[in-house]
């Protein structure tokens, strides 16, 4: 796994500055990337997975230009390296219709903007419990008898 971010899609400045300060003030020291539409969320994702990197999370707005949080989120769930990425989609409202979509979609999380600075840190520490247990797993795995990771690795040695 490449080294851990957290991605914030947002067309609102305030709203993007206001996450990164609660991250750092929370102490949170992994990178923050911001993306201000799904477009350009889509070629940071493109980017990351040629690094065999992906988002501890990600923070999702439904309303923005050029292709909204819905479209963004179909197109993350339609990607299966980044499937099991948690991503939490943001409103200013709660509407009924938004929500029950954001969940059709596969949206982990419906949070509405202003509530979602506990939130926020909750869950980076849970992700980053996971990306630990997922890294353990994976060592383990590779030194299993028979794996053909490890039969290269002592094959190589």
């Amino acid at each position: 796994m490449g080294e851990p971010f957290i991605l914030l899609i947002d067309d609102d400045i305030d709203w993007l500055f206001l996450s990164k300060h609660q991250l750092s003030r929370a102490g949170i020291r992994v990178p923050v990337i911001e993306a201000r539409d799904g477009e350009v969320a889509i070629s940071v994702f493109k980017e990351s997975l040629l690094k065999a990197e992906t988002p501890l999370f990600v923070l999702l707005d439904i309303n923005m230009p050029r292709l909204d949080g819905f479209e963004t989120l179909a197109w993350i769930r339609s990607e299966p390296l980044l499937a099991s990425v948690p991503v939490i989609m943001l409103s200013s409202s709660q509407q009924e219709a938004d929500i029950l979509r954001a969940k059709h979609l596969g949206g982990d999380a419906f949070w509405v903007k202003g509530d979602h600075v506990a939130g926020l840190i909750a869950l980076y520490a849970q992700a980053r419990a996971i990306r630990g247990a997922i890294i353990k797993l994976e060592n383990a795995l590779i030194n299993l008898p028979g794996n053909l990771l490890s039969v290269q690795a002592v094959a190589r040695g």
